[in-house]
């Protein structure tokens, strides 16, 4: 029967949903209670969020809760109000108030990147320079010895970055027809680029940096009130804005990540992002005369080998499904960074624009968090990350056989969005669950396959979104099983594939996945020390679930973002 294979999974979702419903309503047997775990504190290292006594571990690094009162939000702050869900509680014990802002009813100030003049406008309590410092250590900040850093180079506690890697584009690197460089024959640029007196400039804004200077978004409000722009704004569903190339970067400021130079943004063809409840879906797609890079499969410190699995491109195209990115540190030794610490493997950055139309708090250079693709097809490769007495260096492997924008799955790059294909193509998806009527800014971030220019070549570009009640383009919606095909389930009111059997996923580093045996439910609405308490929008069931590990979710969850913090929602999408 074709609709036996539907049942089969929605007897096993079923069953995992009632298990995962257990730690909310139920009483453990393992502990009796969600007592210490001994989990690191904030800010140590982590593997998954067990390592961090339930609070998210993020590229690493084990998160706090938000803070501004007790308990607090459990959730990682991405970018857009800090409110959570009405009447919910945190992990760690903490209520929230039925307004959905901090226990105590005061705002605990703007977000990193937004504007400010005094300390108290600011969620971190550091203004400098007019804008608010992030509240999570920024990639290639402070050290102790060279290879604590990205670039390999300590000095003085704080590590050095790149000469040459910020400010305007390195001319000595340039490439004819590329931002910031001399025009190809005939005046010609690259796509999105026009030639004004000799030199390619960003057709848009007429900078010919690489970007409009930002003045942060948000302001502060006078009095040193703090808060948000104003009340949240209505966005029209499914409204894709105007892609920036450069994100608005370069531009100098107390950060020094704000001027960190982006030389190979030419190779974003396209961003499309698409649906939002119940699922959501961003898709790149790449295009270079190199494969793009998935991610750093071997960090060499010093003489001592560490290997990571990255997914092997086992055919030319090939398709992966949670693919396997490599170390998905952003700080510490054996981070898969380039040399000014931006992650190698092909990063999305969130942040919720909704009630601040200029927030950049999401943003990879206020410390956002990355979020791993779901799906990858075309070409791609691996590289090796080595730190010695010089300082650190990336080694891409030798390109695979070309692809020709072959992705190798019938899909083609948005029409116009390639004026000349070059020999490697790749299109990279990241699956995630949206609250509709919000609006984001996504930011996606690529390394190319050569890695020539100084502090490494990537390309990033920003576009915002307004998510609505809808599946991506190019998913059915439904009802039932029956209105899918071709073996399809009908699940959260999409057509996806079924589950494959045995591990529910292709491979990745997806989490601590499911229920732990660390901790029950305290049997006051509370989770495990090990888990999140997620409150569903859409039916306000509450549920615990397991909290991202490095922008990833276990298999059958599917990573949701809510009032501006990372969730694992009990979803099997694709």
């Amino acid at each position: 029967m074709v609709h036996q294979p539907r049942r089969a999974f929605a007897q096993f979702f079923g069953f995992l949903l009632t298990g995962v419903l257990a730690f909310a309503c139920g009483s453990s047997g393992s502990s009796g209670s969600s007592g210490s775990t001994g989990g690191t504190s904030s800010g140590g290292q982590c593997t998954t969020a067990q390592d961090c006594s339930g609070q998210p571990c993020v590229a690493g690094v084990c998160q706090s809760s938000t803070s501004g009162g007790a308990g607090g939000s459990d959730g990682l702050n991405l970018g857009g109000d800090s409110t959570m869900s009405s009447g919910g509680s945190t992990a760690n014990g903490g209520a929230m108030s039925d307004g959905g802002v901090n226990a105590g009813g005061a705002s605990t100030g703007v977000l990193a990147g937004s504007a400010c003049t005094q300390a108290s406008d600011c969620e971190s309590g550091v203004c400098t320079g007019g804008l608010c410092m992030p509240t999570v250590p920024l990639p290639n900040s402070s050290c102790q010895t060279g290879p604590d850093c990205a670039s390999g180079v300590c000095k003085a506690g704080a590590c050095v970055i790149p000469a040459g890697a910020s400010g305007t584009v390195d001319t000595t690197e340039c490439t004819v027809g590329s931002l910031g460089c001399t025009c190809q024959p005939m005046n010609k640029c690259k796509p999105g680029l026009t030639c004004t007196g000799g030199m390619c400039c960003n057709a848009k804004t007429g900078s010919c940096d690489s970007g409009a200077v930002m003045t942060g978004g948000g302001g502060s409000g006078s009095g040193g009130s703090g808060g948000s722009s104003g009340t949240p704004s209505a966005c029209k569903p499914g409204v894709v804005g105007t892609v920036i190339t450069e994100c608005g970067y370069p531009f100098g400021s107390a950060n020094p990540l704000t001027n960190i130079l982006f030389n190979e943004s030419p190779v974003l063809a396209a961003i499309v992002p698409s649906g939002g409840y119940p699922f959501a879906s961003v898709q790149l797609f790449y295009n270079d005369e190199h494969a793009m890079t998935l991610g750093v499969h071997e960090a060499d410190i010093l003489g001592v080998a560490k290997t990571f699995p990255v997914s092997a491109l086992t055919k030319s195209p090939d398709i992966v499904d949670s693919p396997d990115t490599g170390t998905n540190l952003i700080t510490g030794q054996l981070a898969g960074v380039d040399p000014v610490g931006r992650p190698m493997w092909p990063a999305l950055f969130i942040t919720d624009i909704t009630t601040d139309a200029k927030a950049v708090a999401g943003d990879w250079q206020w410390g956002g968090a990355p979020v791993n693709p779901t799906y990858v097809a075309g070409t791609w490769k691996g590289a090796v990350r080595t730190v010695d007495a010089t300082g650190a260096s990336i080694t891409p492997d030798v390109d695979p056989t070309k692809n020709l924008q072959n992705y190798g799955n019938g899909h083609t790059a948005p029409a116009g969005s390639i004026t000349k294909a070059e020999a490697y193509g790749a299109e990279v998806r990241w699956d995630i669950r949206l609250q509709p009527g919000h609006n984001y800014r996504f930011q996606v971030m690529v390394h190319d396959g050569d890695q020539n220019k100084i502090g490494g070549d990537a390309g990033e570009a920003c576009v915002t979104f307004c998510a609505g009640s809808m599946c991506p383009v190019d998913v059915l919606p439904c009802t039932t099983g029956d209105d899918c095909s071709g073996g399809d389930i009908c699940s959260g009111g999409c057509c996806i594939a079924p589950p494959p059997t045995g591990s529910g996923g292709s491979g990745g580093s997806t989490g601590s996945g499911g229920s732990t045996s660390s901790g029950g439910s305290t049997g006051s609405g509370t989770c495990p020390s090990d888990m999140k308490l997620y409150v569903d929008p859409g039916t306000g069931t509450s549920i615990c679930t397991p909290p991202p590990t490095n922008g990833a979710c276990p298999p059958f969850y599917v990573l949701t973002i809510l009032d501006g913090q990372q969730y694992c929602s009990l979803e099997q999408v694709r």
